[in-house]
Formats: C-alpha cells, sequence, structure tokens
C-alpha cells in the first residue's frame, strides 16, 4: 500500500490521518481524525469515512459509515470515526474520506486514504 497523500479540491485540501487506538474512552478503540483545511471559509464542508480492518487477504468495512461536517467554516475536522476492538489481536487497519465542498456555488469532491496500520485490535468475531 502507497503513503497517504493528501488531496486538494477547490480551495480546500483533504489530509487523510493514520488509524491509531483511541484512549479518549474506558473501552479500546480504533479511530481516525481526517480534516479538510481551506484557504477562505467555505458554505460547507462534508465528511464520510469509512474503517476496514485486514482478514486475511481481504480488507473489510467495520461497522457502518461515519458521517459530519460543518457549514461557513475554513476547517472541519471529524472526530467521529471510531470503531470498537472486538479484540487486542493485531491487525492491519486502514480506513477512507471521501470529502465534500460547495463554495462559490461549486461542489468539489476529494477521496483519501489512510496510510496501513497494525494495531493491537482485533476487528473480527461477535460483538
Amino acid at each position: 500500500m502507497s503513503a497517504a497523500v493528501s488531496v486538494r479540491y477547490g480551495p480546500c485540501t483533504l489530509y487523510p490521518t493514520p488509524t491509531y487506538l483511541r484512549t479518549s474512552s474506558d473501552r479500546k478503540n480504533v479511530g481516525a481524525k481526517p480534516r479538510t483545511v481551506c484557504s477562505v471559509p467555505v458554505t460547507s464542508i462534508q465528511h464520510a469515512s469509512d474503517l476496514r480492518y485486514k482478514s486475511f487477504i481481504w480488507w473489510k468495512k467495520a461497522g457502518s459509515t461515519h458521517t459530519g461536517g460543518n457549514r461557513g467554516v475554513a476547517k472541519y475536522e471529524q472526530k467521529n470515526v471510531e470503531y470498537r476492538c472486538v479484540s487486542s489481536e493485531k491487525t492491519g487497519w486502514t480506513g477512507t474520506t471521501a470529502g465534500t465542498i460547495v463554495y462559490a456555488g461549486r461542489t468539489y469532491y476529494a477521496r483519501v486514504y489512510f496510510d496501513e496500520r497494525s494495531l493491537a485490535c482485533g476487528g473480527w468475531g461477535r460483538r
């Protein structure tokens, strides 16, 4: 897998972030915080993010798509991208974010992919 790369769309740039083990809760979760940064305030910024874990040779979607956004701002960091670990088994994790902005009456789209990381967070099994 190649390195995560930011993508420019309109006056904005969508930045991927690596997956990581979240420390904000008493349970173990894997998460990410993709962000869009614009040179000027835009009408709206929207993100739709998925986490994926490696199961044998396949990448499986972990949970549902996480969405979020804001209006009339120049930056947005999505903080609701998380998935509860099922085990502490070392597992490959990655993800993707599709970004949409509206600026000056036009809609711009971008997609970024997170770097693959091995974390002590199994994504399969019974919940």
